[in-house]
């Protein structure tokens, strides 16, 4: 489990029933991730409304597999950092990323995230831009030839729909050495098994290259 130190700092102010926490400062560190939070909480009650900005860092992803229940150890000597907006309710919190980055570990990238609750991640929408120095690290994720070094680039869009009942709607793009790839579909979750129905229309080939890179002749 993750293990924190946190300070918390804010002013009470209204009247019986109206009760506002403004000027809230929250930061938070562990081995593995740092946390600031400001803003303001209130009215405090059964309805109590958010009001809050976040900056996170998280200094290895790998770390987070647990606490999410996700299939992260690939992840790991990657970092991320961002910037979001907290709004909502304590019984239903959401978040919007508008500002993350990703680096380290050969990887560097840029994401956003909108999480109109975070405990129903089927609705949410999220997506990437990155840059990979060295494929190979990804083949077991991949199912590629792990001993294949090369350079790619993926650009990724995952959009929940509001009820969340249906799948993802995937959209993305990969280039590498071996390939440019244009794929859409739908995703039935992020959990590791999740089940997906994806088409793929390639831009352009290098057969040698490819079949490098899947380990076999084509």
């Amino acid at each position: 489990p993750l293990q924190a130190q946190a300070t918390v700092s804010g002013k009470l102010s209204g009247t019986r029933g109206q009760l506002q926490l403004a000027d809230l400062a929250v930061n938070a560190a562990s081995a593995q991730a740092n946390l600031e939070l400001t803003g303001e909480i209130g009215p405090l009650g059964e309805e109590v409304e958010l009001g809050l900005v976040a900056k996170a860092r998280v200094s290895d992803l790998a770390a987070l597999g647990p606490v999410l229940g996700l299939p992260l150890d690939i992840l790991h000597d990657i970092s991320a950092e961002g910037t979001a907006r907290v709004f909502g309710s304590i019984d239903e919190i959401g978040l919007d990323v508008n500002r993350g980055r990703l680096n380290g570990g050969g990887v560097s990238g840029r994401f956003t995230a909108s999480l109109p609750s975070i405990g129903q991640v089927r609705r949410s929408s999220f997506s990437l831009d990155a840059k990979i120095d060295n494929i190979a690290r990804f083949a077991s994720w991949l199912h590629t030839n792990p001993d294949y070094h090369g350079h790619a680039g993926i650009s990724l869009s995952l959009v929940g729909e509001p009820s969340g009942k249906l799948p993802f709607e995937v959209r993305a793009k990969a280039q590498s050495e071996a390939f440019s790839l244009l794929l859409n579909g739908q995703l039935d979750g992020l959990a590791k098994g999740a089940g997906f129905d994806f088409h793929g229309d390639f831009e352009r080939v290098d057969t040698a290259q490819l079949s490098k890179l899947l380990g076999q002749k084509l």
